[in-house]
């Protein structure tokens, strides 16, 4: 069975008072990896950040692989009203303590690889995702009830429903490195194979590129009522292009 993560940060925050400050926080397992910093999983990685009392970076290293059984992971309660601050979920390190030199595949699995939520108190998390692959799953990246995901040089990919879908007030900023592409091939999925944003207030800003994602209306972006679409200069749509 694959195990969900559910962190509600604020909740972690009143048992640990004044919580453990650990601004940078390692996932690997090899010699270099050693340290109160270091951790052997992701979802140990995220518990700390929870605990922590400031924005952390969640650096992931090629030492480990992340499918079923370190994914799904949903993200709750990580924003700048909360506790344990903003999170970023960081790739391509070869091993612990060096230099990003690609992305850090993750997913493989048939359910949403990361959901960005806000808490049943309405405060919002805000999660950055760099250098990563998020690749073979159901839905590559989930965000709702106005929480926000930022996407830097980051592929989501081979999804078979959508590769991020936005609702319910979220925000998705897409960057001019990344690339949501070749996801939706599910027959099912009639909206929306590259994104899908919808609800009021939802918003979704693209410098990046959407290709070769499909669905019966909008293979590439679906945008539904409530949503607003920034398309920014340098954005390439490639295929099968938007609906609404």
């Amino acid at each position: 069975m694959l195990r969900i993560l559910t962190l509600v940060a604020i909740a972690t925050a009143i048992l640990m008072p004044g919580g453990v400050r650990a601004d940078t926080i390692w996932v690997g397992s090899s010699a270099a990896c050693s340290g109160p910093d270091v951790h052997s999983s992701l979802d140990a990685a995220v518990l700390a950040a929870a605990f922590s009392s400031g924005s952390d970076e969640i650096r992931l290293t090629e030492t480990i692989t992340y499918g079923p059984g370190a994914v799904p992971v949903t993200l709750t309660g990580f924003g700048p009203s909360t506790a344990s601050g903003s999170l970023t979920l960081a790739g391509g390190y070869p091993d612990c303590f060096t230099s990003p030199t690609g992305r850090t595949a993750i997913g493989d699995h048939n359910s949403t690889t990361f959901t960005v939520d806000s808490t049943s108190g309405g405060d919002i998390s805000v999660v950055t995702f760099r250098n990563l692959d998020i690749r073979n799953a159901n839905t590559g990246i989930l965000v709702r009830e106005g929480s926000q995901a930022h996407l830097e040089n980051t592929r989501v990919g081979d999804h078979s429903v959508r590769g991020v879908l936005v609702e319910s007030g979220a925000y998705v900023g897409i960057d001019a490195s990344s690339i949501i592409e070749d996801s939706g091939s599910n027959p099912a999925t009639s909206w929306g194979g590259g994104v899908r944003c919808h609800g009021s207030g939802s918003e979704v800003t693209l410098w990046g590129t959407l290709s070769g994602n499909a669905a019966e209306f909008g293979g590439n972006l679906y945008l539904a009522a409530g949503c607003f679409a920034n398309l920014r200069g340098g954005a390439v749509i490639a295929g099968d292009g938007l609906g609404s």
